[in-house]
């Protein structure tokens, strides 16, 4: 589970956060396993070594973790499989991605992979979950990180997100109609690809990103905010430009929390729920 109540890399609430409010804090248990650097099996990708987390508790770890606490809530009476939703995937696949693209066989890592989600997800499954959010793989390209390397990285960046996320959907279809699950699950299965491109580009001119200023870089100075002291969105640094809510990217590789509100609303929308950002308390940059 985080250590703290509030994203640390976001300097605000993310995505989870934003999607918990929605169904109001008093009528929702949020248990989060993310983990700093954590990879979906380090098998076959290298996580990525953040001061502080050692050892780095692994995707397929995290979901052990989260199937033995789902069971015994179940057992106690406190959860049930109708009113239960597990968000599968997100900043595992990101850090697959950035940490493997140079991979000199891109096809079979990303069955390795893919595999390892398959057997997670029946492990939770037969813990009793039956409602995932299937998030997908963001075109990773688009990070300073990525963006300093050029553009041979860029260009093996994008294609090993594009078809990781082809796979994906792919399992997603096969799981949907496997004789085991069919009929007893529900996936939401949202894209945030296109809304995270026109963000980047600016083409989203109205909502919490309207009013970024800078969609390419970030202050660095911002990065200790929001993972030793609280957030603050309006701390500006003499060592950069605008105040940190006007920057798209928190740091070299993660966004900031204006961002995370569209993508809890892209997520949103896929569930079939409707929701403003101000019903969120979203932060606006």
């Amino acid at each position: 589970m985080h250590f703290r109540s509030y994203s640390t890399t976001a300097n605000g609430p993310n995505h989870i956060n934003y999607i918990v409010n929605a169904r109001g804090a008093n009528n929702v248990n949020l248990n989060k396993f993310a983990f700093p650097g954590a990879v979906t099996d380090s098998r076959y990708a290298t996580p990525t070594s953040v001061l502080g987390f050692n050892p780095i508790i692994n995707w397929n770890d995290q979901i052990t973790n989260i199937a033995n606490v789902f069971s015994a809530a179940r057992l106690a009476g406190n959860a049930s499989s109708r009113d239960s939703l597990f968000i599968f995937l997100g900043s595992n696949t990101g850090n697959d991605v950035l940490n493997t693209y140079n991979t000199t066989n891109q096809p079979q890592l990303i069955t390795n992979l893919i595999g390892t989600i398959r057997t997670k997800f029946d492990q939770i499954y037969n813990a009793g979950a039956r409602n995932f959010i299937f998030l997908s793989v963001l075109p990773a390209e688009l990070i300073p990180l990525i963006q300093s390397r050029g553009a041979t990285d860029i260009a093996k960046v994008a294609d090993f997100a594009r078809n990781y996320q082809t796979a994906v959907v792919a399992l997603i279809n096969e799981l949907n109609n496997n004789t085991k699950y069919r009929g007893q699950i529900t996936i939401f299965s949202p894209d945030f690809t296109q809304t995270l491109r026109d963000i980047k580009s600016g083409a989203l001119r109205t909502g919490p990103t309207a009013g970024y200023l800078d969609r390419s870089g970030y202050c660095a100075d911002v990065g200790p905010i929001g993972e030793f002291v609280p957030p603050n969105p309006d701390y500006t640094s003499p060592n950069c430009q605008y105040s940190a809510r006007k920057y798209l990217f928190h740091d070299q590789i993660h966004f900031t929390s204006p961002t995370h509100c569209e993508y809890a609303l892209n997520s949103l929308r896929a569930m079939g729920v409707t929701a403003t950002p101000q019903q969120l308390s979203c932060q606006f940059a």
